[in-house]
């Protein structure tokens, strides 16, 4: 991105550019981008694209249920004190088309590529780390 030959950006939940706190080189360099993408739990200002197309969507946040084929799905998280522990939603999701940030990625990895390990990997997180 920084050399110039980027042209799109996918971003999931705090790695974005913008937030780039050292340099503001990858900041101008989001101006030329043709695509970016930014998918959050909360819909604000933090990312701050300004490319030809850009999208900020949404997706399911850590309070709202994921309920999958194989149960109830959990994410870490990592408290103040660089604690990490399962956080498991309880609320109803804003609305049935919200996807978890795992079933995005599973959703990209599948898209391009015939049918493979990814299909199941939508409903059991841990599937998709062992992939990786």
């Amino acid at each position: 991105m920084i050399a110039g030959e980027a042209k799109a950006l996918i971003c999931l939940g705090a790695t974005s550019p913008w937030r780039c706190r050292t340099t503001n080189a990858p900041s101008r360099r989001c101006a030329g981008l043709e695509l970016s993408v930014h998918v959050g739990t909360k819909l604000n200002r933090s990312p701050s694209p300004d490319g030809e197309r850009d999208f900020i969507l949404p997706c399911l946040g850590r309070t709202e249920l994921d309920l999958q084929a194989s149960g109830r799905q959990s994410i870490t998280v990592e408290d103040s004190m660089s604690m990490v522990h399962a956080s498991s939603g309880k609320l109803k999701p804003a609305s049935p088309m919200l996807r978890s940030e795992p079933a995005i990625v599973a959703g990209l990895a599948k898209a391009p590529c015939p049918p493979a390990k990814w299909t199941g990997s939508t409903s059991w997180k841990t599937t998709i780390a062992f992939a990786i």
